[in-house]
């Protein structure tokens, strides 16, 4: 979770992001929805990334952080990088709106939309024997 501008915190530990203890994390994890799309990826240190492993988060207890992370970043790439705008539009596959709209929701909206998306993937990884509500 960002705690000021610039700087970066694992929602999993709040241990601050360096480049020394950085690595992407599938929230969803990748064994289960074999793909790399942004909206499903968040920074974590190596050492929590490891110990998630092929477990789904608690839901209770990341899922907001989560969502905050993503909207902040969403927007952050989306003002500041033009350029490489185009690495954003695996958003548009959830949100089913093109990116313009995506910026024009309130955090809430945005994050609703994240939690419609990923509460029956966490129900369906539950019900195949995935590991549910790991926590650090």
């Amino acid at each position: 979770m960002a705690k000021k501008d610039g700087d970066l915190f694992c929602i999993y530990s709040n241990e601050e992001m360096s480049m020394e203890n950085f690595s992407i994390d599938h929230f969803i994890p990748w064994s289960f929805v074999t793909h790399d799309q942004l909206w499903n990826l968040i920074p974590t240190s190596k050492s929590v990334n490891s110990s998630k492993g092929n477990n789904f988060p608690s839901l209770s207890e990341y899922l907001d952080p989560f969502v905050e992370i993503q909207h902040k970043a969403f927007k952050i790439f989306l003002e500041n990088n033009q350029k490489h705008k185009n690495l954003l539009y695996d958003y548009t596959t959830i949100f089913k709106d093109d990116l313009n709209g995506i910026a024009r929701l309130k955090p809430d909206e945005f994050g609703n939309v994240l939690k419609e998306n990923i509460n029956p993937l966490y129900q369906i990884g539950e019900n195949m024997g995935f590991s549910t509500d790991w926590t650090l």
